[in-house]
């Protein structure tokens, strides 16, 4: 898992909380328990788990629309960056965007993420933008297959 955190919980929440001032909208103690559901977790939380994480860690009942409003939000201002599954409910996954770039593989059977980054696969993708003559500004690879797990069974 590639969890490495390039930014402090404080300063998230100083940049968030700055964020939405400029914005004209209030900082919440519910918008603070969701990013540091996100900020601790070391995997891809759906907004389900982010809602029990919360009663869990905090005691504090949140319904899942208060959350997805929440996630959605953070989202747009690039706060929380999502994956989705490839399932029949298009379920997303999210985490914080304030991690190293990575990408994800992702089982089509039992829906496991597993993150990673490989050097030289990033090496190879901006040396084919060169050529193209493109700027590339950010990206995102997901690779959809079968888990160790999963091709036993």
């Amino acid at each position: 898992m590639i969890k490495k955190i390039r930014i402090t919980l404080g300063s998230l929440l100083e940049k968030v909380d700055f964020t939405l001032k400029s914005l004209g909208l209030n900082y919440s103690q519910n918008r603070t328990f969701v990013l540091h559901v996100l900020y601790h977790s070391d995997k891809h939380l759906s907004i389900k788990d982010i809602a029990d994480k919360i009663d869990e860690t905090f005691s504090c009942k949140l319904s899942q629309t208060t959350v997805y409003n929440i996630v959605n939000l953070f989202e747009k201002l690039q706060v929380v960056n999502s994956l989705s599954l490839p399932n029949a409910q298009k379920q997303k996954f999210y985490e914080i965007n304030a991690s190293y770039h990575h990408d994800h593989l992702i089982c089509k059977k039992c829906y496991k993420i597993i993150e990673f980054y490989d050097s030289n696969l990033e090496h190879l993708q901006d040396s084919f933008c060169a050529s193209q003559n493109f700027t590339l500004l950010s990206h995102s690879l997901v690779l959809f297959g079968l888990c160790e797990e999963c091709q036993k069974s």
